[in-house]
């Protein structure tokens, strides 16, 4: 029985099952995993050994269609895309998602949409990132601090008014 480990659009593992997506359920006493269908209301399960080398038991009683492999293929591109631009955060996100676009053997079935949702996810994780911009004075101070801009008293900065008093930000 042929099946995959990939990771979930949030960093989790998922198992790819006879084009069936399952999600982690939880680990038995025993140390088995067991997978359940990643639509919360179906009850198929698959329960794997320790290492995710073999499947041990199936309930497949699905009611619903099988996950494309089209939407499969997208989610591997999409989690491919958004661990590399982490890695490499000076790397622009159109040439990330071309290299992988480019990789995979049937890019036909990934279209504009696609695409774009890609490259959102790769601003949303670099968001998580990278800090916030400060909006006023008070930000940028505390942000100063925090990443030591000031050294020994003597500020890199001019921006401090003169009749401010020099205090750490709380």
């Amino acid at each position: 029985m042929d099946f995959k480990i990939i990771e979930s659009n949030k960093g989790g593992k998922c198992l790819l099952f006879d084009n069936f997506k399952y999600r982690k359920f939880r680990v038995n006493i025993s140390g088995n995993v067991v997978w359940r269908y990643y639509i919360k209301n179906c009850t198929s399960t698959v329960t794997t050994c320790s290492q995710l080398k073999n499947i041990l038991k199936i309930n497949n009683t699905h009611k619903h269609e099988q996950v494309e492999t089209v939407k499969i293929q997208i989610q591997e591109v999409r989690n491919v895309c958004k661990r590399k631009a982490c890695n490499d955060i000076h790397e622009r996100p159109r040439k990330i998602i071309r290299k992988e676009v480019s990789s995979i053997e049937n890019n036909e079935v990934i279209g504009s949409n696609d695409v774009n949702l890609i490259r959102k996810s790769i601003y949303n994780k670099r968001r998580k990132l990278l800090p916030t911009l400060p909006n006023n004075l008070k930000d940028s101070l505390k942000l100063c601090f925090k990443y030591r801009y000031f050294n020994r008293g003597c500020t890199i900065f001019n921006i401090i008014p003169q009749n401010h008093t020099h205090q750490t930000p709380p």
